[in-house]
């Protein structure tokens, strides 16, 4: 019985092991095939407008809060 356990804990290990190292390939694979396709397009640039923003912004300072105890 122990035996038997022990080759059905060794075969799930191998399964597992061979199924994590085909879905990395796969992974690996699909990332480069997209690169490779993605450089075929040509490169958009984006439409810039000359306008500038005009905005207002506060300092907030960052003194530490100070806790005590009764």
């Amino acid at each position: 019985m122990r035996l038997l356990f022990g080759l059905l804990g060794l075969t799930l290990l191998l399964f597992l092991l061979v199924f994590g190292i085909f879905i990395g390939a796969a992974m690996l694979l699909f990332a480069a095939a997209r690169r490779l396709l993605a450089s075929r397009r040509p490169v958009s640039v984006a439409k810039q407008d000359g306008d500038v923003i005009d905005a207002e912004y506060h300092v907030v300072s960052k003194n530490p809060a100070t806790l005590t105890a009764k």
